[in-house]
C-alpha cells in the first residue's frame, strides 16, 4: 500500500470504495461500527441491512493497510465461501494503485503480499484455534457450540491489539449472544453494545417490509426484524434442543433418484390463509436427516397434486403421510386411489393424535436421532409448538396464543414425516419433559453428521 492510503476505514471506503462498478455508499451504523475499536464490540441486529458488508469493508482495510490478520466465522462454510468472495470483490472495485496484489486467493482465503489475510471458518471451536487475529462471530446466537466457540475466540485475541466481533438477529432468551449482549448477570461490561433495527436501513422500502411482515408470523418479525429476545420457557422443543439437531451442511435440496437411502414425506395442507408444507425426511436405520421442505402458499390443488404425485413416483419415496382433514380430505383421496394406501398414509388431525405425534417428534430431538437444516423459519416453528393441559387428562400441543401468520404447518408436516418413517413396532413412551441443555455427547446421529460435515479434514487444512 501507499503512503497516501488512509488508515481511517471509513475515509478509505468514502473516498475509494466500489463494489460491481458502483461507488459504495456507507450507512450511520456501518460508519459507527468501523469508529468503534473497543477490544470487545457486539451488534443485535435485523436482517438484510448490509451488516456483513460493513464487517468486510472492515477486515479488507485491516489487512490491506494494517498486514494484519482477520478471521470470519460463519454459521456454515457456505457462508464463510460468501464472505470472502465478498471481500474479494471490494479490493477488485479498489483503485489499481491501492490493490496490494494476492499471493493466496481461494474459497476460504485471501492473502495479500504485504501479509495481511483474511480467512473464513464454519463456526466449529477447533477452526478458531491456531495464531492470533481479529475475529468476527457472525449469526452467534444460531451458533450451537456457542460456549465453546467464544472461548476459543477469546484465546485467539490474546496478543497485541486484536479485537473480538460480534453480530447475530436474537434466538431467544437463551445462548451466549444474548447474554453478553443483555449483560446477564453484570458479567460483561467491558464490551461496546450496537442495535440497529429494520428502519434504520435505508434500502428497505415500507412497501416491502409490508408484503414480508404479512407473510411472516409475530415472532420471526419480532426477532429477524425488531432485535427482540423472546421467552422460551414453555416450548415443546426449547430453543437449545433444537439447535443441538442442526446440521449445517444440509442445504434443502431434494436428492436425486438413486442418491438418497430411503425418503418419507409429511404434508400439512393449506391454501389461501395458510401455507401447504412438504417435509422430505431420509431415514438411515433409526436416525432421519430433513434434507427437503417445500412451502406452498397460495398455490393450486392441481398444482400441489402434481408435486406430491411426482414425488410418489420415486422408488426411494417409501410413504407420504397426508394431512386429510377438511381442505385436504380430496387430495389425499385421489393420492390414495392412484398410489395406494400403503404408500399413501392419510391422517385425520384429533387431538390424541397430535398429542402422540408431537411426543414423538420431542423423544427423536431428545435422542438425537435427527439432523434439521438451518432453516430460521423451520426452528421458529418448531419452537411454537406449547405444550397446554386441557381440563382431561391428555395435553394440547398448538401455536402459542398471540402468535399470528402460521400454525406451525412446518412443524405438522414434521411429525407426519416422522410418523411416517417411524420403525415397525416402536411405541412413543410418556416422557418426562426436561431442559435438555443442548448436549450433542453421545448422539446416534453424531458419526453421520460428523461424516458428512468433513470435520477432521477440514481443520487439518488449515
Amino acid at each position: 500500500m501507499t503512503a497516501a492510503t488512509p488508515s481511517n476505514p471509513v475515509e478509505f471506503w468514502s473516498r475509494l470504495g466500489n463494489l460491481n462498478g458502483r461507488k459504495l455508499r456507507l450507512y450511520p451504523y456501518q460508519v459507527a461500527w468501523m469508529q468503534d475499536k473497543s477490544v470487545f464490540r457486539i451488534t443485535n441486529k435485523s436482517r438484510q441491512i448490509g451488516y456483513t458488508t460493513g464487517w468486510a469493508m472492515e477486515d479488507v482495510h485491516t489487512a490491506l493497510w494494517g498486514h494484519e490478520h482477520c478471521n470470519y466465522i460463519a454459521t456454515r462454510e457456505g457462508l464463510a465461501k460468501e464472505y470472502i468472495s465478498l471481500c474479494r470483490e471490494l479490493w477488485a472495485g479498489l483503485p489499481q494503485e491501492f490493490r496490494e496484489p494476492l499471493i493466496v486467493d481461494n474459497s476460504l482465503e485471501l492473502m495479500f503480499a504485504g501479509g495481511g489475510r483474511i480467512v473464513g471458518f464454519p463456526s466449529l471451536p477447533g477452526s478458531v484455534r491456531g495464531g492470533p487475529a481479529h475475529i468476527k462471530l457472525d449469526e452467534f446466537a444460531h451458533v450451537r457450540q456457542d460456549a465453546e466457540l467464544f472461548a476459543a475466540a477469546v484465546g485467539k485475541i490474546t496478543r497485541g491489539d486484536l479485537r473480538l466481533s460480534v453480530a447475530s438477529t436474537p434466538f431467544g432468551k437463551r445462548g451466549r449472544f444474548w447474554e453478553l449482549y443483555e449483560n446477564i448477570g453484570g458479567k460483561h461490561d467491558g464490551w461496546s453494545r450496537h442495535q440497529v433495527m429494520w428502519d434504520e436501513c435505508p434500502d428497505f422500502s415500507p412497501e416491502k417490509l409490508k408484503l414480508i411482515r404479512d407473510e411472516v408470523d409475530e415472532d420471526t418479525w419480532l426477532q429477524e426484524y425488531c432485535c427482540a429476545f423472546l421467552d422460551d420457557d414453555v416450548s415443546l422443543i426449547p430453543l437449545e434442543l433444537i439447535l443441538a439437531r442442526v446440521s449445517y451442511e444440509l442445504e434443502n435440496i431434494l436428492p436425486e433418484p438413486g442418491q438418497t437411502g430411503e425418503l418419507y414425506l409429511g404434508v400439512d395442507i393449506g391454501r389461501k390463509k395458510h401455507a401447504t408444507e412438504i417435509v422430505a425426511l431420509e431415514r438411515r436405520g433409526g436416525t432421519y436427516r430433513l434434507v427437503w421442505r417445500r412451502r406452498m402458499k397460495r398455490v393450486s390443488f392441481e398444482e400441489q397434486k402434481a408435486t406430491m404425485a411426482a414425488l410418489l413416483r420415486r422408488d426411494d419415496v417409501k410413504r407420504l403421510a397426508i394431512d386429510s382433514t377438511g381442505l385436504g380430505m380430496n387430495l389425499a383421496e385421489d393420492l390414495e386411489r392412484e398410489f395406494g394406501t400403503g404408500k399413501v398414509q392419510s391422517e385425520s388431525f384429533t387431538s390424541q393424535k397430535k398429542e402422540r405425534w408431537a411426543t414423538f417428534v420431542r423423544q427423536v430431538f431428545e435422542s438425537g436421532r435427527i439432523a434439521i437444516p438451518e432453516d430460521r423459519d423451520l426452528m421458529n416453528q418448531i419452537r411454537s409448538i406449547h405444550r397446554v393441559a386441557t381440563d382431561g387428562a391428555h395435553f394440547r400441543y398448538d401455536v402459542a396464543a398471540g402468535e399470528k401468520g402460521h400454525h406451525a404447518d412446518a412443524f405438522w408436516a414434521l411429525a407426519l414425516a416422522l410418523d411416517a418413517g417411524r420403525e415397525e413396532g416402536y411405541v412413543a413412551d410418556d416422557i418426562e419433559f426436561i431442559d435438555s441443555g443442548g448436549s450433542t455427547e453421545g448422539d446416534p446421529l453424531s458419526d453421520w453428521v460428523e461424516e458428512s460435515l468433513g470435520v477432521e479434514d477440514y481443520l487439518e487444512v488449515w
